[in-house]
């Protein structure tokens, strides 16, 4: 049964479209959410505004279009036992039809199922994710009309992706990711990760790095969509990988520091090497819809574009502690990191970002932090992006 499922999840990698359903709305814009009480958060997609908030156990949100619909309730954490036993009592108040199955997301009992059901006028089809915590349990469901269904998925996804129960689990990945496969990933082997004369050997289960490929190709889906708004559909793009992202490369960092550690270098040292152990990266591109390797296989691959480069670069300064935001460019279709710089006090290029000065670090040539050509040098056609804060 589980495989059942999550080949009909694995079908959003190959969807594209967008299409129009009313519904009656409240239109209250909103991008990231915290519910107060209750703790859990939410990275909806751009322009996705609130439904009904009147009672903040019972909350739902639409999509631009009106054409689809995500709910969280709120239940307190005694009156399921498990999580299958919350998704019988929603299924038989919808009275609808679906299979589901068991799985973990960041250790609690978790249960997904895709029910097709009949509310107001319309048939609808979505899918149901409940969650079995402790102070409270949740049910996190998205759906739409059953016409709509197939090009929706990739929202549908998405949207549920987004579900955190604490900040803390902004860092992980997301319950639809951790269904797809669990994390951490159970089949850990080693693998050689090229770095200087001896290569680094670590644990790694490469089922994860496929994982975190599916969120990337189909957070492009969804950026794809989007004429309006771009900046922001880029900002949590963005986010998205780089939640899925941060601890699938907890063991890489720690390996990297430990190396480091070993030839006496400190943390500002390391951030210079670091930058130039991945700027050795063989330079590939996926040609797929997002066209860019995650993270994790670029370290592993020792390859990727600006955009994985990027991403990898700055998740490892994040786990040192450095102040550093991601610079993306639509002008120059490129991407680079930005150090703060009182951190390493290097002359070179600066970004102004939020009343701070950045230092550019380029990913894909062989040059000193700061360095930047002279045909992406203005600095009005960079985006500066804050992630993980």
């Amino acid at each position: 049964m589980n495989d059942i499922i999550r080949t009909s999840v694995f079908k959003v990698c190959c969807i594209l479209f967008y299409c129009f359903f009313f519904f009656v709305y409240y239109p209250v814009f909103c991008e990231d959410v915290l519910v107060e009480g209750y703790e859990y958060r939410l990275d909806l997609p751009e322009g996705w505004e609130i439904l009904d908030a009147e009672d903040l156990a019972r909350i739902s949100f639409t999509d631009p279009t009106h054409s689809a619909v995500l709910q969280i309730i709120v239940y307190q954490g005694d009156r399921f036992f498990k999580a299958s036993d919350m998704s019988e009592t929603v299924k038989k108040q919808l009275k609808a039809e679906g299979d589901g199955a068991h799985f973990l997301f960041n250790m609690k009992d978790s249960y997904i199922t895709e029910l097709t059901f009949h509310t107001g006028e319309m048939d609808a089809k979505g899918y149901f994710v409940f969650i079995n915590s402790i102070e409270y349990d949740y049910a996190v469901f998205c759906f739409t009309s059953v016409e709509l269904y197939d090009s929706f998925l990739a929202f549908i996804f998405s949207a549920i992706d987004s579900f955190s129960l604490d900040k803390e689990g902004l860092l992980y990945p997301g319950p639809i990711s951790q269904f797809l496969y669990p994390f951490p990933g159970p089949d850990q082997k080693e693998q050689k990760i090229p770095f200087q004369k001896t290569p680094l050997s670590l644990m790694i289960d490469m089922n994860e790095a496929d994982a975190s490929q599916v969120v990337i190709e189909r957070e492009a889906i969804i950026l794809a969509s989007y004429q309006q708004n771009k900046v922001k559909a880029w900002e949590r793009f963005f986010r998205m990988i780089y939640r899925d992202t941060y601890h699938r490369l907890d063991k890489l960092y720690a390996a990297l520091e430990l190396a480091y550690q070993k030839q006496g270098q400190n943390k500002k040292e390391m951030m210079v090497q670091i930058l130039s152990w991945i700027q050795d990266f063989t330079y590939t591109r996926t040609q797929t819809i997002a066209d860019f390797l995650s993270p994790l296989t670029a370290a592993i691959k020792h390859e990727g574009d600006c955009d994985s480069r990027a991403l990898l670069y700055l998740i490892l300064l994040h786990h040192m502690g450095a102040d550093s935001v991601l610079l993306v460019s639509a002008r120059y279709s490129h991407s680079a990191v930005g150090v703060n710089f009182n951190i390493l006090k290097k002359p070179g290029a600066t970004m102004e970002f939020e009343g701070k000065r950045y230092l550019y670090a380029e990913l894909t040539a062989k040059v000193d932090i700061g360095m930047i050509a002279k045909d992406v040098a203005d600095p009005s056609g960079w985006i500066p992006i804050r992630l993980g804060e």
